[in-house]
């Protein structure tokens, strides 16, 4: 089962493989802004800071001004988190997803889907195995 750590990461630190769709930024921006809380950390490789899934939740934290983000940090090159195409037909391989992140081209919005290795072989999406938060948005706000 993969593993990872929480911590708050700063925006400047972190590398997207995707673009993200501007109506989505703002839609969860506006969402952000109305209860004042962020519910979900990002997903990010603790090593090379490459955001695996969370680049809508990154763009809008960025449009608000957001100096840090809340992370949840794993280890990309561990055998259990995998990369398919959105419709889970093809894999792709992690270096390709490294490559877009730090020398580009990104990949459309939504093309990758990042998921782990369950201890009984079943797949679940990355983000599912970090639980909610309630990170006031102010606090992501103020210079560190």
């Amino acid at each position: 089962m993969v593993s990872g750590r929480f911590a708050l990461v700063p925006v400047r630190e972190l590398k997207t493989h995707e673009e993200a769709e501007p109506d989505r930024v703002k839609r969860v921006m506006k969402q952000m802004q109305s209860t004042g809380l962020v519910r979900k950390a990002i997903v990010v490789d603790s090593k090379s800071k490459v955001v695996l899934d969370g680049v809508h939740r990154l763009g809008a934290l960025q449009a608000l001004g957001a100096v840090r983000i809340p992370a949840w940090l794993v280890n990309y090159s561990d055998d259990e988190v995998l990369v398919f195409s959105k419709d889970r037909r093809s894999q792709i391989p992690k270096d390709d997803v490294l490559r877009a992140a730090t020398q580009g081209p990104k990949f459309p919005p939504k093309t990758t889907r990042h998921m782990a290795k369950t201890n009984d072989g079943r797949l679940v999406p990355l983000s599912k195995l970090e639980s909610e938060i309630a990170i006031p948005l102010s606090t992501l706000l103020q210079p560190a």
